[in-house]
């Protein structure tokens, strides 16, 4: 059946004039049809009413207080008629020009982006039962349904990943300066700055560079990546000290105090103010499980002999710089 031919069959069946045989092809087509890439049983609640509102805008009627009559049944069919004309021509496209699946998936699928504030973690679970922490101030973005061969998020800041074990589909973390390929396995990605941190807890991930370039990572391994990286480099780390945040564990290895206050400001929410800038170069190394933020700078006044004042979210230090 051409496409000219479908439209009369489809312009007979929506005036009453088509016969039980034709019908019954028509609803023998849409049957076969909601197993199309765009079936509207895929499309969600929310674009179901965006739809909906669309459509009432068409035909300057409340669909949904028409009633049951042959008025509100023939406008229920206009409205069908609209929607059709949509999954029809993407239905003659499909079959016409062969459009990939996934592409057509694609335009069906809605971005979701969560984002945690500082002082924040999130706890996210995504659709195909894979886990997400995401630490604070720190953002993902992912699709409301998985669509293709891969699943894919892309993510601004740090998150631990669970990832469920789907051979067929691989999983993917997109940041701007690396993607990691996975299966099922977990492992941290931290992108800060100039630079993006993969560390492997469990499993194998395969992280590739915009040129090409891959490095396949095993467990307790850890690579990080520049901006203008040109290969990949992999070292061994005690990777609890990478994915303690995750357990409220602030891990300070060996880093300057402006690198562990800039965490710090993420993980209370406050902004840190340094009168002595001497202070920023000092090396802490240190570990502090459920502590306050009270707590951990009491801590640093002891080993750094300087001094602090808390007011509201604001925090104040001064001190001479390293003993």
């Amino acid at each position: 059946m051409t496409k000219v031919e479908f439209q009369v069959l489809l312009d007979k069946y929506l005036n009453g004039l088509a016969s039980p045989d034709e019908a019954k092809l028509l609803d023998q087509f849409f049957d076969s049809y909601y197993k199309k890439p765009v079936a509207v049983g895929e499309v969600s609640e929310e674009i179901k009413e965006e739809i909906l509102q669309n459509i009432q805008a068409a035909v300057g009627l409340d669909i949904r207080n028409t009633s049951s009559s042959g008025t509100g049944l023939k406008v229920w069919l206009r409205a069908a008629a609209v929607v059709s004309f949509v999954l029809i021509t993407s239905y003659f496209l499909i079959d016409r020009f062969g459009l990939q699946e996934e592409k057509t998936q694609a335009l069906v699928a809605k971005i979701k982006e969560v984002r945690a504030s500082k002082g924040q973690k999130l706890d996210i679970r995504l659709p195909d039962g894979s886990r997400i922490q995401l630490n604070a101030n720190s953002t993902i973005s992912y699709p409301e349904k998985f669509a293709g061969e891969l699943r894919e998020v892309t993510l601004d800041g740090e998150a631990y990943f669970d990832v469920a074990h789907i051979p067929s589909r691989p999983f993917i973390v997109r940041t701007p300066y690396a993607s990691t390929r996975v299966l099922g396995t977990s492992f941290n990605v931290l992108h800060g700055g100039e630079a993006t941190t993969i560390t492997l807890v469990e499993g194998k991930v395969n992280v590739s560079l915009p040129n090409g370039q891959t490095a396949l990572l095993t467990p307790n391994r850890q690579t990080t990546i520049g901006k203008d990286a040109e290969r990949i480099e992999t070292h061994e780390v005690d990777v609890e000290k990478y994915v303690g945040w995750k357990n409220n564990t602030l891990h300070f290895n060996n880093i300057t105090v402006k690198e562990a206050f800039a965490t710090m400001e993420n993980w209370y929410n406050v902004e840190i103010e340094v009168n002595n800038p001497a202070l920023m170069n000092c090396i802490i190394n240190s570990k502090y499980q459920n502590e306050s933020l009270e707590n951990v700078l009491n801590s640093f006044r002891f080993m750094l002999k300087m001094d602090f004042k808390i007011n509201g979210q604001q925090v104040t230090v001064s001190g001479k710089g390293c003993p």
